[in-house]
């Protein structure tokens, strides 16, 4: 079977040691979720990332730049997983273009 799962983060296995995630709706989630739409996944492979960085517009008494705290847009990625395992749970959705 082929699924897919999207993310920010970059891995090259899922394990248990990353079970837990940070989803971008403030909600963590233990498990990791798979769909077969790949339209479904990508979603969660964009996001923000809070980045400190030299500011432009912003300066000190002696005319320093400050440094300011920023969202910076991140692109994650789309994992193709292909899976071979009988005893997956399988949830059905409630949205309606499912």
């Amino acid at each position: 079977m082929i699924i897919y799962h999207g993310s920010i983060k970059k891995f090259n296995y899922f394990n248990k040691e990353t079970v837990v995630q940070k989803l971008n709706n403030d909600i963590d989630t233990i498990g990791f979720w798979f769909t077969s739409d790949i339209a479904s996944v990508k979603p969660f492979a964009i996001g923000t990332e809070t980045v400190n960085q030299i500011s432009e517009t912003e300066f000190w008494e002696d005319r320093t730049p400050k440094v300011v705290r920023a969202e910076k847009p991140v692109r994650g990625f789309i994992y193709k997983v292909f899976m071979d395992e009988p005893n997956l749970k399988e949830y059905q959705s409630d949205s309606e273009d499912s």
